[in-house]
């Protein structure tokens, strides 16, 4: 987590970022990583500090974070003007919105657990199988669509 934020943190300042580079070519990248490692250390050693509960927040986080990102990723691969003849084929693009669509139906469950641990099977059941009725109907939606613009 802290070499995945020193790297966010050195691309947004524009800094040499890499672990590729030595400490004196990359100074500011390795302040920033090795401040980030001090500050979870010192977290991590407070005495009494909850981190059962901040371990099920990064899961949260990560739960919300992660099926925003990759339906960004999904964009950007059939974008002709960033991948030219790299971009993704249609076969490809409807197995990978297939596998977003799994995400997120796992991540609201993670994300949901993690705010309602008192939630039983019945209710993981219920946004499973509400996720697969939403995913259908927005499929077939798209097909719909997708069909009209073709007859225009």
């Amino acid at each position: 987590m802290t070499l995945s934020t020193a790297y966010a943190i050195g691309d947004v300042l524009s800094l040499h970022n890499s672990l590729h580079r030595k400490p004196k070519e990359a100074k500011a990248f390795y302040a920033v990583y090795g401040g980030l490692v001090t500050l979870a250390a010192a977290l991590v050693l407070t005495p009494a500090a909850p981190l059962g509960l901040l371990t099920n927040a990064v899961q949260a986080l990560a739960g919300v974070l992660l099926p925003s990102a990759t339906v960004f990723l999904l964009l950007l691969c059939g974008d002709h003007a960033v991948l030219g003849p790299w971009v993704n084929g249609r076969a490809l693009s409807v197995f990978t919105g297939a596998v977003i669509a799994a995400l997120l139906m796992l991540s609201s469950v993670l994300t949901t657990s993690v705010f309602f641990p008192v939630m039983g099977d019945t209710t993981i059941l219920a946004i499973r199988g509400s996720g697969m009725l939403f995913t259908v109907v927005i499929s077939a939606a798209l097909l719909l669509i997708r069909r009209e613009d073709r007859r225009v």
